[in-house]
């Protein structure tokens, strides 16, 4: 997509780029009505270009998308960051433009059918981990898929599963289904995964281990810090 406001004709995913590593743009009180007409807002590359598109057709797909993007660029722009790397990975996309369309144009995609803004804060986490090398590319694209799919009813379990500090999670029938859930995500084994019945009779397949995979997503996502009330 190519905005009218952008002479250069620079992609979505080269401008997303650009607009990594600045200050923190406070629109929490903002409407996207109101976001729109933010002179700040206007002066980052990606949010300028979006609302070239909204006040083209006033879209609801592109209105949202405005908001999901400022979420994830927030994210990305808050707490430990590398700006070296930053800076690093800026010149990396510059000069290979084939890479930000495959990094960053992946990120709008999620984006652009993301309703939830804790989704897309921890897509913007999970990226500042891919940048400042913590994880590697095929694990970002594990995790943002998980990010994308992952309930938000399954993330305040998962963080409370966590914060409790052990070994065995035993399924209650309150939370049964968030259990089956996290589980299908791979965020979660059961036992009997573990120790099969066969080999270890007894086992209860309703008590399970978080995984290896599970607290890779807690700890790159930053789900333990993001919006503790959601």
């Amino acid at each position: 997509m190519v905005n009218i406001e952008n002479p250069e004709n620079q992609s979505l995913s080269m401008l997303l780029g650009k607009s990594l590593g600045n200050e923190i743009i406070d629109f929490t009180e903002d409407t996207v009505d109101t976001l729109i007409e933010n002179e700040t807002i206007k002066n980052i590359p990606i949010a300028r270009a979006i609302i070239g598109f909204i006040k083209l057709g006033i879209a609801i797909h592109e209105k949202n998308l405005l908001k999901q993007t400022l979420e994830f660029i927030n994210e990305f722009n808050a707490g430990n960051i590398d700006k070296d790397k930053i800076n690093e990975y800026k010149e990396e996309i510059k000069s290979n433009p084939k890479k930000a369309e495959k990094e960053l144009g992946r990120c709008l995609i999620i984006l652009n059918s993301t309703i939830e803004s804790i989704h897309s804060r921890m897509l913007g986490h999970l990226f500042k981990s891919f940048v400042n090398r913590s994880i590697n590319w095929d694990e970002f694209v594990e995790l943002s898929d998980a990010v994308h799919r992952v309930f938000i009813r399954d993330i305040q379990h998962l963080r409370k599963i966590y914060e409790q500090n052990t070994e065995l999670i035993e399924v209650n029938e309150e939370e049964a289904y968030c259990n089956f859930r996290l589980q299908s995500l791979g965020f979660l084994t059961s036992l009997t995964g573990i120790y099969p019945s066969d080999v270890k009779p007894g086992i209860d397949p309703n008590i399970f281990v978080l995984s290896e995979f599970g607290k890779k997503f807690i700890k790159y996502t930053g789900i333990l810090d993001i919006n503790k009330v959601i």
